[in-house]
């Protein structure tokens, strides 16, 4: 069963790498994204997702703009989000037209960082035995 897992993990972070542009190529459709949601005004802070979970505290509850790809739909009705190696989980009320993309469609995802913190905490160290995980709320995806 564990094996079974694995592969399953693997086949999904296959699939989303494959769907990348080789280099030296243009996509005719590069600049056509289409909106669900809202679109951010230019002073949201755009950035990669392995540079908002380093700092994730510097960003809780502020709103970003991620690049990357759709990773799939969640049991729980949130979604995935994939840049490279690192993958979140997002919210989006727009939730039924998402379900229709494929896994690794290219996605700009904009919401507010939610940060959740988990264990407890002795002593004088704050974050002692404490496990943070970043989630996006949701406000608008432009996709591919």
């Amino acid at each position: 069963m564990k094996q079974v897992f694995i592969a399953v993990i693997l086949i999904l972070f296959f699939v989303g790498c494959s769907n990348k542009q080789k280099p030296g190529t243009q996509s005719s459709s590069a600049e056509e994204y289409k909106l669900l949601g809202v679109k951010p005004d230019s002073s949201v802070p755009k950035m990669k997702l392995e540079q908002l979970l380093k700092t994730a505290g510097d960003f809780k509850g502020k709103n970003v703009v991620l690049e990357g790809v759709y990773g799939g739909a969640c049991g729980d009705g949130d979604y995935y989000f994939k840049d490279k190696f690192d993958m979140i989980e997002f919210s989006l009320d727009q939730g039924s037209d998402i379900e229709k993309l494929k896994i690794g469609t290219p996605l700009r995802l904009y919401g507010k960082v939610i940060v959740h913190v988990r264990g407890k905490s002795e002593g004088k160290e704050e974050n002692k035995d404490r496990e943070a995980t970043v989630s996006v709320e949701g406000k608008g995806v432009e996709y591919q």
